[in-house]
């Protein structure tokens, strides 16, 4: 489930990062997204409860998500 909804905020996001116009929408994009109280930070929050196994395969999938949005922005 967390995977399913990690997809759907990366989609999210690149859709919001395309729509931005100006470096004020891309702060707000990389606030909504990557800032302490983020969604996706909420998730990376929950891993301390998981098995070793989910663990790993929800870190991973985290990091490749957040660095698909850094890369994203970095390039808007």
């Amino acid at each position: 489930m967390q995977k399913e909804r990690l997809n759907t905020i990366l989609q999210e996001a690149l859709v919001d990062i395309a729509n931005a116009k100006t470096s004020e929408d891309i702060v707000n994009v990389r606030n909504k997204y990557l800032a302490k109280k983020s969604e996706l930070m909420s998730i990376m929050s929950t891993i301390g409860s998981l098995s070793i196994e989910e663990k790993k395969a929800v870190g991973q999938e985290v990091n490749r998500v957040k660095g698909e949005i850094s890369t994203a922005l970095e390039a808007k």
